[in-house]
């Protein structure tokens, strides 16, 4: 059987790119025998690559004045082909094929290539395409936090998960809450939808990272760590407010480090209102914010750290890709108590403090910071990783083979 691992749609942010990856690994894994022929399919940096890469921000301009919403200028982001062939190397049971950077190519080529079922499409093929495949939903954030959408981003996202959930035969998922919400607010639809399992799990570089990159990023003390793009949802200013009032108990004697890219395309003007926070604080001295960096760097960084915190109002999977490398890495997570994160499996390392809850938050960190936590053996994480990881790719074969069937 031929499989087509999609990753068009999921190529324009990092959490993105990291799905694909988890897809494919769990699944690599599965396939014990190496008895399925997979590809990954990648964008292209063909003329619409770069013609995207210009046009975009007009469109999304001119979208803004009919709709008369305030004007922003809104450049593409995404990753290219070079970016991703070298992102996804690693994976020597696939091959890597660029059909082009528009999806319509990506569906045409598969269909070509006689690839037996596409997984995940995040958009659904035309409506004659004979090919099976299997959707992807994200969430319903625009349900719980509609002050964080237009009315016009709502709609879409209304009409794209209904479409979704009709013309697909198979959904995935990443939570438990995503198949609920679907239930709540899609109702009767007619997609089955399958839940991964939550599997955190190392990559091998990652269990071998020990450099020590303080140093390099103005790191002098003890530090918790965030590790999240600098979107409104991520809800950066509790944790900067704890963390203030976290140094008047203790004394100035941590940093708080934050990675990740600083904008957001929905709320241009949210990152320098957290700087403001910051020196409103007066903790300028205490957080470095070390903006989006090589995920090695990254790994190395939480490795290092007290304590992973996140607090997120919002995500499609448990505690989102903060929490699966955390947990992975068998670093003391505190996680906000959203339904979502209270699928993350209960352990010792793992503190759940009440959402938006400033006071909370404090009593946790200082919770986790009286802890001695020891290294956890690069061989349990690994063993543990293995097992969630085979879990999730025995329920990605099972969706395949159904697909496959219909």
């Amino acid at each position: 059987m031929k499989i087509g691992i999609e990753s068009k749609g999921f190529d324009g942010w990092g959490g993105g790119v990291d799905f694909i990856r988890h897809v494919a690994s769990c699944l690599e894994l599965a396939d014990e025998n190496n008895e399925l022929k997979k590809h990954i399919l990648l964008a292209q940096n063909d003329c619409f690559f770069h013609l995207k890469k210009q046009i975009i921000p007009f469109r999304k301009l001119l979208a803004q004045l009919a709709h008369r919403e305030p004007l922003r200028w809104m450049p593409w982001k995404g990753f290219d082909e070079h970016y991703l062939r070298k992102t996804f190397s690693d994976f020597h049971s696939y091959q890597l094929d660029a059909p082009g950077n528009r999806l319509s190519s990506h569906f045409a080529y598969a269909k070509k290539q006689n690839i037996d079922v596409l997984i995940p499409c995040i958009s659904p093929p035309p409506e004659n395409y004979l090919l099976p495949w299997v959707g992807y939903i994200y969430d319903f954030q625009h349900k719980y936090l509609p002050e964080f959408f237009t009315e016009r981003d709502i709609k879409e996202r209304d009409n794209a998960f209904r479409q979704m959930l009709n013309r697909a035969e198979h959904v995935i998922v990443n939570a438990q809450s995503v198949k609920k919400d679907a239930d709540k607010f899609i109702g009767n639809y007619n997609a089955k939808i399958h839940v991964l399992p939550f599997s955190p799990n190392p990559r091998e570089e990652w269990l071998d990272e020990n450099r020590d990159l303080s140093r390099q990023y103005g790191i002098t003390k003890p530090y918790f760590i965030i590790c999240n793009q600098f979107w409104i949802h991520k809800d950066h200013s509790t944790a900067f407010r704890a963390f203030s009032d976290f140094l008047k108990k203790v004394g100035k004697k941590y940093q708080l480090v934050c990675t990740g890219d600083t904008s957001d395309s929905r709320f241009p003007d949210y990152y320098n209102s957290l700087l403001d926070l910051i020196r409103e604080l007066n903790i300028e001295d205490d957080i470095k914010i070390v903006g989006h960096i090589p995920k090695l760097d990254q790994i190395s960084l939480l490795k290092q750290s007290s304590a992973v915190i996140q607090p997120t109002l919002f995500e499609g999977g448990p505690g989102g890709g903060a929490a699966y490398d955390a947990i992975a890495l068998g670093k003391p997570l505190i996680v906000s108590d959203i339904p979502v994160n209270l699928e993350i499996e209960k352990d010792d390392r793992v503190f759940f403090f009440r959402s938006k809850d400033v006071g909370d938050l404090v009593l946790k960190m200082q919770e986790a910071s009286q802890f001695v936590f020891n290294a956890v053996d690069n061989d349990v994480l690994r063993d543990k990783g293995k097992r969630r990881k085979l879990a999730c790719g025995r329920v990605l074969l099972g969706v395949i083979n159904e697909a496959a069937a219909k």
